[in-house]
């Protein structure tokens, strides 16, 4: 009997020993789950999604492939759309970002929406960033790529498109001003308290399409908003590809493989609003290499889908969060043109048959009504900090791929994230590489006269953006030299 207690008395404090443990455990899971939520709780920012639909309600020209068969858009196969996410409440100063499926947004919009938003919001100007899909099957607005009336490389025509024309697209661009306010004030007024979080991917679609070992940004960086309950509210991503799988036989309405992510994307994750901007891949298409005899539509599915299944894909993983709301600085620098003619040179190229004469036609007509051609453009350069969580850089035009890589070598690339067609789309932003390049004739020379510019950039552009991006981005973000 004595012995037997012996055993049982161990048994029982093995017992004891195991309740306590438990009960422990079961403490301090709770302790920490409590801890978590108080954690959590700090760590909420308002936050507000809206989308609108900004399709044109009449036939408006396409923008983006200079020779097409029609006049004006024959329909629709994508609605086309502008979606707002809001950060921060009105104490902390509010954010807005503007995702537009266009082929760029002009800065006088810009500045008239941004306007419009501090008198009805207090929203700083430099807390407003619009970013554009570039989508080659969006609607003309004006003066973005130039106007022309043309049917071939070298058939340009000086007389102006059709008054019927000209005044749909001017009605276009003022109902888009509206209605880009309109997003953003119901975005602003869906604020929530949410948990926003990020991470970044990969895709290699893209490819340079002027030299086969060319640059190119394959980053697919995702930012995730979720309410209280770890519902997904809204998805913003980037990639820096051109958006032509959609090609210039096509004269409907369609986002392109942009506009074909997002909706697949929203189709995976019901519920869920995508913000698809673009990055620097100016000087990138989509890839063909076993595509070639896809029709272009399922190209563009094809495309979306790589998107949308690298975004489920990190939906599984890991996110960073950002625990602050972010805080936007702007800068307007000057970028100076090469050589801008005096008249008698511009006089003597206006028997040019290609874009340069069509340009220096309508210059010249300008200076008779007393204009001066400018001799450099004014860039915008934006930046919004989230703390010490996220820093997001937006440059305006189409910006080559140089662009996003080299200021990932030269900030920390784990809190970095670019956009490109932000705010403004003047033109292409040439790298020096690429105002060097001859095989970059396109993007570094003729196409500013397609853009309605006097002439390419003078070398140092490049460093003039780069020395903006370091004076605006805090030097906490700065990479790390080895």
């Amino acid at each position: 009997m004595k012995d037997f207690l012996k055993v049982g008395g161990k048994r029982s404090t093995v017992a004891l020993g195991r309740i306590l443990f438990v009960f422990l455990l079961v403490f301090f899971v709770k302790d920490m789950a409590n801890a978590q939520s108080r954690r959590s709780e700090k760590d909420l920012i308002d936050a507000g999604v809206s989308s609108i639909n900004i399709t044109p309600e009449w036939p408006v020209r396409l923008a983006g492939f200079a020779v097409r068969s029609k006049n004006a858009a024959e329909g629709t196969l994508m609605q086309l759309n502008a979606k707002a996410l809001a950060f921060g409440n009105d104490k902390q100063g509010p954010s807005v970002v503007i995702t537009v499926d266009l082929i760029g947004i002009p800065w006088n919009v810009t500045k008239e929406v941004a306007s419009r938003l501090k008198l009805k919001a207090g929203l700083d100007p430099a807390r407003l960033a619009i970013s554009a899909s570039h989508t080659h099957s969006g609607p003309e607005l004006g003066d973005l790529l130039n106007i022309l009336q043309y049917r071939s490389a070298t058939a340009f025509s000086d007389s102006l498109i059709s008054i019927e024309q000209m005044n749909r697209i001017s009605l276009y661009v003022a109902q888009l001003t509206d209605k880009l306010e309109q997003v953003a004030l119901e975005a602003l007024k869906a604020r929530q308290p949410s948990f926003v979080s990020w991470t970044q991917g990969k895709v290699d679609f893209a490819a340079n399409r002027r030299l086969s070992d060319g640059p190119v940004d394959h980053s697919l960086p995702l930012l995730r908003v979720t309410d209280r309950n770890g519902k997904v509210k809204a998805l913003f991503l980037n990639y820096s590809c051109h958006a032509v799988s959609v090609d210039g036989s096509n004269n409907k309405y369609h986002g392109d493989w942009v506009g074909e992510a997002q909706r697949q994307i929203e189709a995976n994750h019901p519920g869920v609003l995508a913000l698809h901007a673009v990055g620097c891949g100016a000087d990138a298409n989509p890839s063909l290499r076993g595509l070639e005899s896809m029709p272009q539509l399922e190209r563009s599915n094809h495309y979306g889908k790589l998107i949308a299944d690298e975004v489920k894909r990190l939906m599984g993983t890991e996110f960073k969060p950002i625990g602050d709301v972010p805080v936007g600085r702007t800068s307007v620098i000057e970028l100076p043109y090469a050589h801008v003619p005096d008249v008698r040179e511009m006089v003597a190229q206006t028997s040019d048959k290609t874009v340069k004469g069509y340009y220096y036609r309508l210059a010249l007509n300008e200076i008779s009504r007393g204009r001066i051609i400018p001799t450099s453009l004014s860039y915008p350069v934006q930046v919004w900090t989230f703390g010490d969580d996220l820093v997001m850089v937006f440059l305006a035009g189409e910006v080559v791929s140089d662009y996003s890589l080299r200021i990932k070598r030269e900030f920390d690339k784990n809190r970095l994230w670019v956009n490109g067609y932000s705010n403004d789309v003047p033109c292409y932003i040439a790298s020096e590489r690429a105002l060097r390049e001859p095989r970059y004739g396109y993007e570094a020379i003729s196409s500013m006269y397609y853009y309605h510019k006097p002439s390419p950039f003078a070398p140092g552009v490049e460093e003039r953006i780069i020395k903006a991006v370091h004076d605006l981005v805090p030097s906490k973000f700065k990479a790390v030299k080895k």
